[in-house]
Protein backbone atom coordinates (compact mmCIF):
# COMPACT_ATOMS: atom_id res chain seq x y z
CA UNK A 1 0.00 0.00 0.00
CA UNK A 2 3.12 2.43 1.00
CA UNK A 3 4.46 1.45 -2.36
CA UNK A 4 1.49 2.43 -4.40
CA UNK A 5 0.82 5.59 -2.37
CA UNK A 6 4.19 6.85 -3.43
CA UNK A 7 3.72 5.72 -7.00
CA UNK A 8 0.69 7.31 -7.37
CA UNK A 9 2.58 10.03 -6.12
CA UNK A 10 5.26 10.45 -8.18
CA UNK A 11 2.94 10.00 -11.38
CA UNK A 12 0.81 12.98 -9.96
CA UNK A 13 3.97 15.12 -9.84
CA UNK A 14 5.19 14.08 -13.06
CA UNK A 15 1.67 15.37 -14.68
CA UNK A 16 1.75 18.73 -12.73
CA UNK A 17 5.25 19.44 -14.80
CA UNK A 18 4.57 18.43 -18.12
CA UNK A 19 1.08 20.80 -17.59
CA UNK A 20 3.58 23.19 -16.76
CA UNK A 21 6.06 23.03 -19.66
CA UNK A 22 2.80 22.82 -21.75
CA UNK A 23 1.34 26.38 -20.57
CA UNK A 24 4.75 27.44 -20.71
CA UNK A 25 5.46 27.46 -24.49
CA UNK A 26 2.47 28.97 -26.11
CA UNK A 27 3.27 32.47 -23.49
CA UNK A 28 7.36 32.50 -24.94
CA UNK A 29 6.05 32.27 -28.44
CA UNK A 30 3.78 34.79 -28.37
CA UNK A 31 6.14 37.13 -26.97
CA UNK A 32 8.59 36.73 -29.53
CA UNK A 33 5.93 37.65 -32.04
CA UNK A 34 4.94 40.66 -30.41
CA UNK A 35 6.32 43.77 -32.60
CA UNK A 36 9.01 46.03 -30.44
CA UNK A 37 9.79 48.97 -33.13
CA UNK A 38 8.47 52.30 -32.43
CA UNK A 39 6.36 52.36 -35.45
CA UNK A 40 4.36 49.44 -34.78
CA UNK A 41 1.52 51.50 -34.37
CA UNK A 42 1.73 52.04 -38.43
CA UNK A 43 1.52 48.23 -39.45
CA UNK A 44 -1.71 48.41 -37.32
CA UNK A 45 -3.13 51.57 -39.87
CA UNK A 46 -2.67 53.99 -37.05
CA UNK A 47 -1.26 57.19 -38.48
CA UNK A 48 1.85 59.27 -36.58
CA UNK A 49 2.48 63.13 -37.82
CA UNK A 50 5.20 62.01 -39.26
CA UNK A 51 4.13 59.29 -41.40
CA UNK A 52 1.81 62.01 -42.68
CA UNK A 53 4.44 64.35 -43.58
CA UNK A 54 5.42 64.58 -47.14
CA UNK A 55 9.32 65.28 -48.00
CA UNK A 56 9.61 68.38 -49.87
CA UNK A 57 11.32 67.75 -53.15
CA UNK A 58 13.57 70.34 -55.22
CA UNK A 59 15.16 69.75 -58.05
CA UNK A 60 18.93 71.68 -58.54
CA UNK A 61 17.50 74.22 -61.17
CA UNK A 62 15.12 75.67 -58.38
CA UNK A 63 17.33 75.36 -55.29
CA UNK A 64 20.24 77.49 -57.71
CA UNK A 65 17.59 79.90 -58.92
CA UNK A 66 16.18 80.81 -55.45
CA UNK A 67 19.68 81.29 -54.44
CA UNK A 68 20.77 83.82 -57.50
CA UNK A 69 17.64 85.38 -56.13
CA UNK A 70 19.92 86.52 -53.02
CA UNK A 71 22.90 87.85 -55.26
CA UNK A 72 21.46 91.21 -55.39
CA UNK A 73 21.34 92.83 -52.14
CA UNK A 74 19.07 95.60 -53.32
CA UNK A 75 16.40 92.83 -54.43
CA UNK A 76 17.12 90.17 -51.77
CA UNK A 77 15.29 89.83 -48.88
CA UNK A 78 15.33 88.22 -45.62
CA UNK A 79 12.13 85.32 -46.57
CA UNK A 80 14.39 85.06 -50.07
CA UNK A 81 17.48 84.03 -48.01
CA UNK A 82 15.02 81.26 -45.68
CA UNK A 83 13.57 79.69 -49.03
CA UNK A 84 16.73 79.21 -50.63
CA UNK A 85 18.29 77.52 -47.31
CA UNK A 86 15.71 75.35 -47.10
CA UNK A 87 15.64 74.22 -51.05
CA UNK A 88 19.53 73.31 -50.17
CA UNK A 89 18.78 71.44 -47.18
CA UNK A 90 15.92 69.54 -49.59
CA UNK A 91 18.86 68.40 -52.25
CA UNK A 92 19.87 65.19 -52.29
CA UNK A 93 23.26 65.47 -54.00
CA UNK A 94 25.05 66.94 -51.18
CA UNK A 95 28.09 67.91 -53.36
CA UNK A 96 25.95 70.65 -55.17
CA UNK A 97 24.21 71.30 -52.07
CA UNK A 98 27.34 72.51 -50.84
CA UNK A 99 28.41 74.57 -53.76
CA UNK A 100 24.62 76.14 -53.32
CA UNK A 101 25.50 77.08 -49.99
CA UNK A 102 28.99 78.41 -50.07
CA UNK A 103 27.53 80.66 -52.77
CA UNK A 104 24.32 81.63 -50.46
CA UNK A 105 26.80 82.19 -47.17
CA UNK A 106 28.63 85.03 -49.91
CA UNK A 107 25.32 86.52 -50.84
CA UNK A 108 24.50 86.72 -47.03
CA UNK A 109 27.89 88.62 -46.32
CA UNK A 110 27.04 91.32 -48.86
CA UNK A 111 23.35 91.69 -47.99
CA UNK A 112 24.52 92.10 -44.28
CA UNK A 113 26.82 94.90 -45.29
CA UNK A 114 24.37 96.37 -47.37
CA UNK A 115 22.05 96.96 -44.85
CA UNK A 116 24.67 98.77 -42.71
CA UNK A 117 24.52 101.48 -45.56
CA UNK A 118 20.92 101.50 -46.39
CA UNK A 119 18.01 102.34 -43.73
CA UNK A 120 15.09 101.54 -45.68
CA UNK A 121 16.36 98.17 -46.40
CA UNK A 122 17.71 97.44 -42.98
CA UNK A 123 14.51 98.66 -41.50
CA UNK A 124 12.09 95.76 -44.03
CA UNK A 125 14.94 93.28 -43.36
CA UNK A 126 13.77 93.66 -39.39
CA UNK A 127 10.10 93.78 -40.34
CA UNK A 128 10.79 90.47 -42.62
CA UNK A 129 13.01 88.59 -39.39
CA UNK A 130 10.18 90.00 -36.91
CA UNK A 131 7.40 88.13 -39.29
CA UNK A 132 9.55 85.02 -39.89
CA UNK A 133 9.19 83.84 -36.39
CA UNK A 134 11.40 80.68 -35.51
CA UNK A 135 11.58 80.72 -39.50
CA UNK A 136 14.36 83.82 -38.93
CA UNK A 137 16.98 81.17 -37.96
CA UNK A 138 17.96 80.51 -40.94
CA UNK A 139 17.93 84.16 -42.48
CA UNK A 140 20.89 87.07 -42.57
CA UNK A 141 22.33 88.62 -39.14
CA UNK A 142 21.41 91.91 -38.96
CA UNK A 143 24.16 93.80 -37.05
CA UNK A 144 23.85 96.74 -34.55
CA UNK A 145 25.02 99.30 -37.39
CA UNK A 146 21.84 98.47 -39.36
CA UNK A 147 19.70 98.46 -36.85
CA UNK A 148 20.65 102.18 -35.52
CA UNK A 149 20.30 103.18 -39.27
CA UNK A 150 17.25 101.65 -39.50
CA UNK A 151 15.70 103.49 -36.65
CA UNK A 152 16.14 106.47 -38.75
CA UNK A 153 12.95 105.50 -40.90
CA UNK A 154 9.22 104.54 -40.34
CA UNK A 155 8.90 100.68 -40.07
CA UNK A 156 7.64 99.13 -43.11
CA UNK A 157 4.90 96.05 -43.54
CA UNK A 158 6.77 92.32 -44.27
CA UNK A 159 7.91 91.38 -47.48
CA UNK A 160 5.12 89.62 -49.95
CA UNK A 161 7.40 86.80 -49.85
CA UNK A 162 7.75 86.14 -46.02
CA UNK A 163 4.12 84.14 -46.38
CA UNK A 164 6.08 81.89 -48.88
CA UNK A 165 7.56 80.66 -45.66
CA UNK A 166 5.23 80.98 -42.83
CA UNK A 167 2.40 79.33 -44.81
CA UNK A 168 4.63 77.18 -47.86
CA UNK A 169 0.94 75.84 -48.74
CA UNK A 170 0.39 78.91 -50.23
CA UNK A 171 3.57 78.92 -52.40
CA UNK A 172 4.54 77.08 -55.92
CA UNK A 173 8.08 76.85 -54.75
CA UNK A 174 10.51 79.44 -54.34
CA UNK A 175 12.84 78.47 -56.86
CA UNK A 176 12.00 78.54 -61.20
CA UNK A 177 8.61 78.23 -60.24
CA UNK A 178 7.52 74.50 -60.70
CA UNK A 179 9.94 73.68 -63.38
CA UNK A 180 9.98 70.22 -64.15
CA UNK A 181 14.00 69.92 -63.83
CA UNK A 182 14.06 68.43 -67.44
CA UNK A 183 17.47 69.62 -68.25
CA UNK A 184 17.27 67.92 -71.66
CA UNK A 185 19.78 69.82 -74.58
CA UNK A 186 21.58 71.46 -71.53
CA UNK A 187 24.95 72.04 -70.87
CA UNK A 188 26.13 71.64 -67.07
CA UNK A 189 28.57 74.71 -66.59
CA UNK A 190 30.34 73.52 -63.05
CA UNK A 191 30.74 75.56 -60.07
CA UNK A 192 34.14 78.16 -60.40
CA UNK A 193 35.14 80.75 -58.37
CA UNK A 194 35.67 84.78 -60.00
CA UNK A 195 38.05 86.95 -58.22
CA UNK A 196 36.92 90.28 -58.52
CA UNK A 197 40.25 92.97 -58.08
CA UNK A 198 40.24 95.71 -55.96
CA UNK A 199 38.61 98.89 -57.48
CA UNK A 200 40.39 102.24 -56.74
CA UNK A 201 39.62 105.82 -57.55
CA UNK A 202 42.20 108.58 -58.47
CA UNK A 203 41.74 111.58 -56.19
CA UNK A 204 43.40 115.01 -56.70
CA UNK A 205 44.55 116.86 -54.26
CA UNK A 206 45.19 120.58 -54.82
CA UNK A 207 48.35 122.26 -53.08
CA UNK A 208 47.56 124.07 -49.45
CA UNK A 209 49.10 127.25 -48.88
CA UNK A 210 48.65 129.22 -45.87
CA UNK A 211 49.57 133.59 -45.77
CA UNK A 212 52.39 135.07 -44.20
CA UNK A 213 53.16 138.91 -43.17
CA UNK A 214 56.87 139.33 -44.83
CA UNK A 215 58.45 142.67 -43.15
CA UNK A 216 61.43 143.85 -45.18
CA UNK A 217 63.82 146.20 -42.95
CA UNK A 218 65.34 149.02 -43.82
CA UNK A 219 68.40 149.89 -45.65
CA UNK A 220 70.84 152.34 -43.96
CA UNK A 221 73.97 153.30 -44.31
CA UNK A 222 76.58 155.16 -42.25
CA UNK A 223 78.33 158.06 -43.09
CA UNK A 224 80.29 160.84 -42.09
CA UNK A 225 80.01 164.71 -41.21
CA UNK A 226 81.82 167.79 -39.73
CA UNK A 227 80.94 169.95 -36.95
CA UNK A 228 83.05 172.80 -35.89
CA UNK A 229 83.42 174.39 -32.46
CA UNK A 230 81.25 176.87 -32.67
CA UNK A 231 78.41 174.49 -33.93
CA UNK A 232 78.32 174.69 -37.69
CA UNK A 233 77.68 171.48 -39.58
CA UNK A 234 79.47 170.43 -42.94
CA UNK A 235 78.95 166.98 -44.81
CA UNK A 236 82.05 166.94 -46.18
CA UNK A 237 85.61 168.11 -45.14
CA UNK A 238 86.29 170.45 -47.66
CA UNK A 239 83.46 172.79 -47.03
CA UNK A 240 84.24 172.38 -42.64
CA UNK A 241 88.56 173.25 -43.81
CA UNK A 242 87.40 176.53 -45.72
CA UNK A 243 85.19 177.41 -42.84
CA UNK A 244 88.10 177.21 -40.76
CA UNK A 245 90.21 179.26 -42.91
CA UNK A 246 87.91 182.11 -43.00
CA UNK A 247 87.42 182.25 -39.13
CA UNK A 248 91.26 181.95 -39.24
CA UNK A 249 91.87 185.09 -40.88
CA UNK A 250 88.69 186.88 -39.24
CA UNK A 251 90.55 186.40 -36.03
CA UNK A 252 88.28 183.92 -34.79
CA UNK A 253 89.54 180.42 -35.17
CA UNK A 254 87.36 177.36 -34.98
CA UNK A 255 88.00 173.46 -34.68
CA UNK A 256 86.29 170.90 -36.49
CA UNK A 257 85.32 167.37 -35.52
CA UNK A 258 84.47 164.08 -37.70
CA UNK A 259 81.34 162.15 -36.55
CA UNK A 260 79.23 159.63 -37.54
CA UNK A 261 75.70 159.34 -38.62
CA UNK A 262 73.35 156.46 -39.90
CA UNK A 263 71.02 157.46 -42.84
CA UNK A 264 67.95 155.08 -44.02
CA UNK A 265 68.93 154.48 -47.60
CA UNK A 266 65.54 151.98 -48.25
CA UNK A 267 62.67 152.49 -45.41
CA UNK A 268 61.39 149.28 -44.07
CA UNK A 269 58.23 147.51 -45.84
CA UNK A 270 55.38 145.40 -45.02
CA UNK A 271 54.03 142.81 -46.97
CA UNK A 272 52.05 139.63 -47.68
CA UNK A 273 53.04 136.22 -49.35
CA UNK A 274 51.53 132.94 -49.90
CA UNK A 275 53.51 130.00 -48.17
CA UNK A 276 53.54 126.26 -49.37
CA UNK A 277 52.21 123.97 -46.91
CA UNK A 278 51.53 120.49 -48.74
CA UNK A 279 52.28 120.52 -52.27
CA UNK A 280 49.29 118.86 -54.66
CA UNK A 281 49.19 115.09 -55.10
CA UNK A 282 46.93 112.36 -56.48
CA UNK A 283 45.76 109.71 -54.10
CA UNK A 284 44.29 105.94 -54.87
CA UNK A 285 41.29 105.77 -52.69
CA UNK A 286 40.37 102.14 -52.42
CA UNK A 287 36.30 101.74 -53.21
CA UNK A 288 35.35 97.94 -53.15
CA UNK A 289 38.00 95.25 -51.84
CA UNK A 290 39.20 92.36 -53.87
CA UNK A 291 37.15 89.67 -53.47
CA UNK A 292 36.49 86.15 -54.68
CA UNK A 293 32.74 85.04 -55.77
CA UNK A 294 31.41 81.44 -56.14
CA UNK A 295 29.47 80.54 -58.81
CA UNK A 296 27.57 77.59 -58.08
CA UNK A 297 26.88 74.50 -60.96
CA UNK A 298 24.01 74.69 -63.20
CA UNK A 299 22.65 73.94 -66.42
CA UNK A 300 22.55 76.54 -69.44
Amino acid sequence: MKKNSNLKRSVFLIGVVVLALLFALPLTACSKKTPSTPNAGASLGVNSANATETAKVVTYDEAYAAVEACKDPAKATQAGFVLASEDIAALGDRSKADELQKALDGYKKTYQAYLETHPEAAAQALADQKALGAKAESSVFITEKAREAAKSVTAPKPSSNVADVTNPSNSTGSGSGGSSGSNAGKTWVPARTIKHPAVYKTVHHDAVYKTETVTVPAVTETVSYYKTSDGKIFDNITDCDAYMFAMMHAGTPVSCTTLEKTIVVTPATTTTRKVLVTAAYDEQVLVSAAWTETVPGHWK
